[in-house]
């Protein structure tokens, strides 16, 4: 959903907000690599729709 949110709109930079969600998440010390699938997917998606 954040990608393709950031996907979607020129308010957010896709890579500056994938960063910030692996941020968050090797904060936590939950970073998965699917949660960068997702978000690439959901990126692409939104931009091919434009």
């Amino acid at each position: 959903m954040l990608g393709a949110l950031a996907g979607a709109s020129d308010i957010y930079d896709v890579d500056h907000v994938r960063d910030g969600m692996n941020h968050y998440f090797d904060k936590k010390g939950k970073n998965n690599p699917k949660n960068v699938a997702a978000f690439d997917a959901g990126a692409e998606a939104a931009i091919r729709q434009l």
